[in-house]
């Protein structure tokens, strides 16, 4: 992802600029993670906090009425 500079590397910071999105802005928004069955296989705690963190910031899109998906490329 093409975070801002000022992105923090840490959980609160993915969240913050999921639910932001201005630096990046546009009328939905579709995070495409690739080879996504080798992070399930690995490293499945790190895949399962980013779903996480992206459904809090699915749900804050939700109110604004605007799409906000999540695909698993296997």
């Amino acid at each position: 992802m093409q975070f801002p500079d000022y992105f923090g590397n840490n959980w609160d910071a993915l969240y913050e600029c999921l639910r932001d999105m201005g630096w990046m802005a546009a009328d939905g928004y579709l995070l495409i993670l690739r080879d996504a069955s080798q992070g399930w296989t690995k490293n499945p705690y790190v895949l399962g906090r980013f779903v996480t963190v992206w459904l809090g910031a699915s749900n804050g899109w939700a109110k604004n009425q605007k799409s906000f998906y999540l695909v698993f490329v296997m």
